[in-house]
């Protein structure tokens, strides 16, 4: 068992435990501070199912993963970065009932970023994320300084059913 494995025990996120490989030799995990105790978050399960929720929502057209994660250098400080086209960004924003679907909620706020509101979302678990909301012409082309800069720094789609992430990472 190497030093890693020691510090970290079971729950250190490794292949062999269904989580993300670590990210420049460090365990994607958290530390509870009451228990001081690592907490492993799967940040891979996590993207599967917001995946599938966001699939079952008529009102989303598309999901990506943007940031760190997006660009494989995510480390223990990263949080998740979605962004989330729909026409209806406000149910999500002022009803944000919905992110319970993926953990205990400890804290949120919104945040304005211009064309993306945000509600980002602290879990018990340690997962840190941030639901970016858009417009579903956030991704029409040509696109705009502030789009071209988060797909440039780093975009996966999550879920696109009518395509307008393909065609704006293609553009791109």
């Amino acid at each position: 068992m190497d030093e890693r494995d020691l510090q970290h025990g079971p729950v250190c996120c490794a292949a062999d435990y269904g989580c993300l490989q670590p990210v420049a030799g460090k365990c994607l995990t958290e530390t509870d501070p009451t228990t001081d105790k690592h907490l492993r978050v799967d940040v891979k399960a996590f993207l599967d199912k917001f995946s599938g929720w966001a699939s079952l929502r008529p009102d989303i057209e598309g999901v990506a993963l943007v940031g760190s994660y997006a660009r494989d250098v995510a480390d223990e400080e990263s949080d998740v970065d979605l962004i989330i086209l729909t026409k209806r960004s406000e149910r999500y924003l002022f009803d944000p009932a919905w992110a319970a679907a993926f953990g205990e909620v400890t804290e949120r706020k919104v945040e304005d970023w211009g064309r993306v509101k945000s509600l980002q979302v602290f879990y018990k678990d340690g997962l840190e994320v941030e639901y970016g909301f858009a417009l579903p012409d956030w991704a029409d082309i040509p696109v705009d300084t502030g789009t071209h800069r988060v797909v440039r720094g780093g975009m996966k789609i999550l879920f696109d059913p009518r395509g307008l992430l393909t065609r704006l990472q293609q553009e791109d």
